[in-house]
């Protein structure tokens, strides 16, 4: 089911839900076959950083079905349209320039490509519907983490920021989860990613559990509304060895977002 909330139904569910913190503005769990146009589209033939990612990004790797959205991440050799080549194919998911949202608790449940997927670097991210530089106007990393042979899984929740173009303030990744001595496989089961941006915080989590969060004492936030991504990439920095198993699947579940009642 896919809905968006109207500013009338927005009013009547406020009324109804007078002692709620938040309220649903946008709800996707991608019931159907196909992408909602109106909110989605994806990349076709085209890689966001090269070399430091491995994959080209193609439309025919995104499938809707049994209410779930695959990204798929195949081993294969193609040839992007000025004849570079590529040994990986994956999806890439935008709601650029069709939803964006200033603020709120930005939500995806999801379950994560098979650690032995080695190098597979799933991301939610959100960034600003502006034409401010990167990093000046920010972005969100809600989730995103790296498929290694050495660990189930730890995911990261960061915030890349700068006051010039191509000055990014968080270099390194952010803060990760679990701990250092836990490890959950986010491939076996599906869970929940999320992040709420207020004026003064944002608060990063897993399955509810807070375990980042940055002020506006600390960095500067964003001030344009922001859209989602979705992707997953295949990592320079870890690349895949003859071992690596693939394909590699990165399934959504379900994308909420919600606003503060006013």
């Amino acid at each position: 089911m896919f809905r968006t909330v109207t500013a009338a139904a927005l009013s009547i569910a406020l009324f109804a839900k007078a002692n709620a913190e938040y309220v649903e503005v946008f709800f996707d769990d991608f019931l159907g076959t196909e992408l909602n146009s109106t909110v989605w589209g994806t990349w076709n033939e085209v890689t966001h950083c090269s070399p430091c990612e491995l994959q080209l990004y193609m439309t025919k790797n995104v499938a809707v079905s049994d209410g779930f959205l695959t990204l798929s991440t195949l081993r294969e050799d193609v040839m992007d349209p000025n004849g570079k080549a590529f040994n990986y194919t994956s999806g890439w998911v935008t709601a650029k320039d069709k939803m964006a949202h200033y603020l709120g608790k930005f939500e995806v449940r999801a379950k994560l490509p098979n650690p032995q997927a080695v190098g597979a670097w799933p991301a939610h991210w959100l960034m600003p519907q502006s034409d401010q530089c990167w990093p000046m106007g920010g972005e969100i990393d809600i989730m995103e983490a790296t498929a290694s042979p050495k660990e189930t899984y730890h995911v990261v929740g960061s915030y890349r920021w700068g006051t010039e173009c191509t000055e990014d303030k968080q270099i390194l990744p952010g803060a990760s989860y679990p701990s250092a001595k836990e490890e959950i496989n986010f491939s076996a089961d599906f869970h929940t990613f999320a992040v709420e941006w207020t004026a003064t915080e944002l608060i990063f989590s897993v399955d509810g559990v807070e375990y980042e969060t940055k002020t506006s004492d600390e960095v500067v936030f964003p001030t344009a509304p922001m859209y989602f991504i979705f992707d997953t990439a295949v990592a320079w920095y870890m690349p895949p060895g003859p071992n690596a198993v693939y394909p590699a699947t990165h399934q959504i579940d379900w994308v909420r977002i919600s606003q503060q009642a006013v």
